[in-house]
């Protein structure tokens, strides 16, 4: 057993660290050598995997539940030596994860400036780019360049998610299912496929949508409003008003908003805007939230979450 816990580290040291290369020969490597490394890697996995196996069948004796009330002083001994090799093939496994997403991430950033840099030398578009944001009435406000943090981990994408498109230039990785019950509260994004729409359920909350339209005080706005006759309306295919398609069966609306619906207002007299918020006022507002002023929170929160989610892929691919 001993013979097999020295041979596993050996194993990954050589994983770590297949071979110790120059600056200078690092960057000569062609794809050639690349693929040669990732080769011997998988090899040296294999290799590891199988040891493994034998290490655990060497150690079946220690793995057996004695049911009598007597301990073997030398099977106590041996299991506690056992535990000791465990963890340092625990350790030398943590260590190996946390290069390789160290240099994943490190890589991912790399690439990600890279392949922005060529949209922008593709779009015709300077490299410096500012955005100036401007007021409601067009006046230019401070300029400032605009960059959003990366901050989330370099991750492979799960083989059973697919990338759902929601614009030319923009989707979501999702796993693709028939209806809300297929949904499960695990922390994945799902995608009704008959609807349309993205669905995640957090805690006791279902939220489901996609990303709509915001209207400003131009166009005419279709879809900001459900229909009155829900899934009774005659004509829904043509019908501008919003259709729940998990209400509506074979409909594939996406709900759509004004503008002024993100603003945040507690009267009444403040028609299309949310009613709830603000934490100085939240347990008032809670105590008189109505039904729809509930649904169209929902369905904010989920288009807002899904816009996050998009950005969030934007900067990790």
């Amino acid at each position: 057993m001993r013979y097999c816990a020295g041979k596993l580290s050996g194993i990954l040291m050589n994983v770590r660290r297949p071979h110790i290369v120059s600056k200078q020969k690092i960057m000569g490597d062609t794809l050639e050598d690349i693929q040669a490394l990732e080769s011997k890697i998988s090899s040296l996995v294999t290799e590891f995997s199988k040891n493994l196996n034998d290490l655990l069948a060497h150690a079946g004796d220690l793995l057996k539940t004695d049911t009598q009330p007597v301990i073997n002083c030398n099977t106590f001994t041996q299991r506690a030596k056992f535990l000791e090799h465990l963890k340092t093939v625990r350790k030398s496994i943590g260590e190996c994860i946390t290069q390789v997403n160290n240099a994943g991430e490190s890589i991912n950033k790399i690439h990600i400036a890279e392949t922005n840099r060529a949209a922008e030398l593709l779009g015709g578009k300077s490299q410096n780019i500012s955005l100036v944001p401007v007021s409601y009435a067009g006046k230019a406000i401070k300029p400032s360049r605009v960059k959003a943090p990366v901050t989330q981990p370099f991750q492979t994408i799960p083989a059973d998610m697919t990338f759902i498109k929601i614009t030319a230039g923009a989707g979501i990785y999702a796993k693709q299912v028939e209806v809300p019950s297929d949904v499960k509260a695990d922390g994945v994004i799902y995608y009704l496929r008959g609807a349309d729409h993205f669905a995640v359920r957090l805690g006791p909350l279902f939220l489901h949508g996609n990303i709509g339209n915001i209207y400003d005080r131009t166009g005419e706005p279709q879809r900001i409003k459900y229909c009155r006759y829900g899934p009774k309306c005659l004509r829904p295919e043509i019908c501008t008003y919003y259709h729940d398609p998990l209400e509506t069966i074979g409909q594939r609306d996406c709900k759509n908003y004004t503008a002024t619906s993100f603003m945040y207002s507690p009267t009444q007299d403040s028609r299309g805007c949310r009613r709830i918020g603000s934490r100085d006022r939240f347990d008032i507002d809670l105590a008189q939230l109505q039904p729809e002023d509930i649904r169209d929170f929902y369905d904010q929160v989920a288009h807002e979450l899904f816009c996050a989610v998009v950005i969030s892929q934007m900067q990790k691919t």
